[in-house]
């Protein structure tokens, strides 16, 4: 049996990733708003999205990871394979999750946040334990924010997701 990760994305259309354009970011390294990534795709989307990526150990193969941004599609067991949660900033987010708190869940997952470059973070983004990464204007820097998402989330699993596939 082969654990396969899974990265949490909001559901809303205002969050800067979305299951929309989380292959394209996250894969491809390049940022598309939701909108744009949305009708370039119509009825293409499968969910979960799966996204592919070298492997963090040294193998010659590619890591998948799935794209869910529906909670209530997962099921028990599918929560411990649960890596990394994108927070929009709104706590509704997380009322299907199966924690109390947003405390809790940046326990258990590694918690990023993408942000515009220059706009104002919001105090509850602040509050909780996630990492913010930026999005300028100049697409060549998506490729920066891309690594620094891959290399955060790796040293998070190899710290706490040994035992997972990746």
């Amino acid at each position: 049996l082969r654990w396969v990760p899974i990265i949490l994305v909001p559901k809303g259309m205002s969050a800067l990733i979305t299951k929309w354009n989380a292959r394209l970011f996250l894969e491809h390294k390049k940022f598309v708003s939701s909108n744009e990534a949305r009708r370039s795709m119509r009825n293409k989307l499968k969910m979960p999205e799966k996204v592919h990526r070298d492997s963090f150990k040294k193998t010659n193969r590619q890591a998948l990871f799935l794209v869910v941004d529906d909670p209530k599609m997962l099921s028990y067991q599918d929560w411990h394979q649960v890596v990394a949660v994108f927070a929009s900033g709104q706590k509704w987010q997380f009322d299907e999750y199966p924690f109390r708190t947003p405390a809790e869940i940046f326990e258990r997952m590694r918690g990023f946040h993408l942000a515009r470059e220059g706009v104002e973070i919001k105090q509850t983004i602040k509050n909780w334990n996630v990492k913010i990464l930026h999005i300028g204007d100049r697409r060549s820097e998506d490729n920066a924010t891309v690594y620094s998402f891959w290399d955060i989330l790796r040293e998070w699993m190899d710290a706490k997701c040994n035992w997972m596939s990746y």
